[in-house]
């Protein structure tokens, strides 16, 4: 081999260790979700409680929880407080959340102004993954609308090894056709994207399950368990998370 060509070669396999190493945390990201997919599920479906996700421990980045341009939200920009949901599409206690409280908690919270609802993907396996790909492949202005459709049918689709064909079907039924679904479940950079919120959740918030709820940049400490009086009690009067006490300051001189 020439020495022009060893350098060429040097580079070739040096351009090529760099592209692993910045593909390395997308990969193993997936491929963990892909490890989980059978056991989450299986877990997912035999659950017949409807417990919310245990108060995230402290420390947590706050900043992590500003609303974002591309949030699903429900509710007015200008409510008293803001509500953040982290919560996966194939857990049936989010779906109960949906299904069973979220009406309610519409009516008494979100339609006074007393509070904004703002929707997080969190996919603990891979249905929950391409059911929110799904949702981001549809019109902005109805996600929401398939969001709660995904939730009301969860027990057609989430738990089948035919869950692909099912969403199909049901994205056909909000105008994505079969190669538009191909076309959003081939979407590495979309599922790159949800998978990295999973994981900012996992490492800033330390989410450890679903569904796990913040109120204005802090955990949300419901009493009694996950029930419409309970959250909407919670919200309305919220109670402090237990925090390191803060770092004394010098009196101020006049």
């Amino acid at each position: 081999m020439t020495k022009k060509h060893s350098n060429k070669f040097v580079w070739t396999v040096v351009a090529l260790v760099i592209a692993a190493a910045a593909g390395l945390g997308y990969y193993t990201n997936s491929l963990q979700l892909r490890e989980e997919n059978s056991q989450s599920a299986n877990a997912a479906e035999a659950a017949d409680d409807h417990e919310h996700a245990a108060t995230p421990e402290l420390p947590y980045d706050a900043s992590v929880l500003d609303v974002r341009s591309d949030d699903i939200i429900i509710g007015s920009a200008d409510a008293k407080n803001t509500l953040v949901e982290y919560s996966s599409l194939s857990c049936p206690h989010c779906a109960h959340f949906h299904k069973e409280m979220l009406p309610e908690i519409k009516k008494q919270l979100i339609d006074t102004g007393k509070a904004r609802h703002v929707v997080r993907y969190f996919p603990l396996n891979l249905p929950a993954l391409r059911g929110a790909m799904l949702v981001e492949c549809g019109s902005k202005a109805k996600r929401l609308e398939l969001l709660e459709e995904l939730y009301a049918t969860q027990d057609t689709w989430a738990f089948t090894p035919q869950f692909l064909e099912a969403l199909k079907t049901i994205g056909g039924k909000h105008g994505i056709d079969a190669a538009a679904f191909d076309s959003c479940m081939a979407d590495n950079a979309l599922e790159a994207k949800i998978l990295n919120n999973r994981k900012e959740g996992m490492e800033k918030l330390h989410i450890k399950g679903t569904p796990s709820f913040f109120i204005n940049g802090k955990p949300l400490e419901l009493k009694g368990g996950l029930t419409t009086e309970s959250f909407i009690k919670a919200v309305e009067s919220p109670v402090e998370p237990k925090a390191e006490a803060p770092a004394e300051t010098p009196a101020e001189t006049k």
